[in-house]
């Protein structure tokens, strides 16, 4: 696309639907929290927090058709992304990032991104650091029984006295698999089924945060 020669007689606008930025990018929402790393060798080799602000548009384009008169407007959009440290906007095609969705993730984030972030607090935003693996391995072996379990109707109708009755019907499974000599991964499952139980009566406590 060549550049315009002004002055130019325009005799009609034709904005482009794509003109407009998108409602919100395709792999992460407006307000996420995002690890960015930029690609500019100025920043350093380091990954930052950052948030995402939206599909915005990068590229700006116009063109005018002389037969016509019609000038077309028209831009190419991008992830934009505020990183607090740098205090400037980072685009998605200038870094690799992605969306923060476990503490896992952030763990090429730096101290100094997280405690210089005032505004995290002003939000109530809490980012934990660490894990322990054993909680987070726990966590994956619970997760996996539930979605085998996802063609039933779930816990969230039922009442907290009755999770508990489940709570300690499981609870004695486990106790009659270990005291028959089970086999560990049996045992292990059903002590998976009463963690799943507890998870399921706090949550219909409303403690869940």
């Amino acid at each position: 696309m060549g550049e315009i020669k002004y002055p130019i007689e325009v005799s009609d606008i034709e904005i482009d639907e794509h003109f407009q930025p998108v409602e919100q990018p395709l792999t992460a929402k407006t307000g996420d929290w995002v690890a960015v790393r930029p690609c500019a060798e100025k920043y350093g080799d380091k990954t930052h927090l950052g948030v995402m602000l939206g599909d915005m548009i990068q590229m700006p384009m116009a063109r005018h058709n002389p037969e016509t008169k019609v000038l077309s407007l028209m831009a190419i959009h991008n992830p934009a992304m505020w990183v607090p440290a740098l205090k400037t906007v980072i685009w998605g095609s200038g870094s690799w990032w992605r969306v923060i969705d476990s503490p896992d993730d952030i763990r090429d984030v730096t101290d100094d991104d997280i405690n210089g972030t005032p505004y995290m607090r002003a939000l109530g935003a809490e980012v934990e650091r660490e894990i322990r693996s054993e909680v987070r391995a726990m966590a994956r072996a619970m997760e996996d029984v539930l979605r085998d379990n996802d063609h039933k109707t779930g816990w969230k109708d039922d009442s907290v006295d009755s999770l508990i009755e489940h709570l300690v019907e499981e609870s004695r499974e486990l106790v009659e698999a270990h005291a028959a000599g089970s086999t560990p991964d049996k045992v292990a499952k059903e002590a998976i089924d009463v963690a799943n139980m507890a998870m399921m009566v706090v949550d219909s406590l409303g403690c869940l945060k």
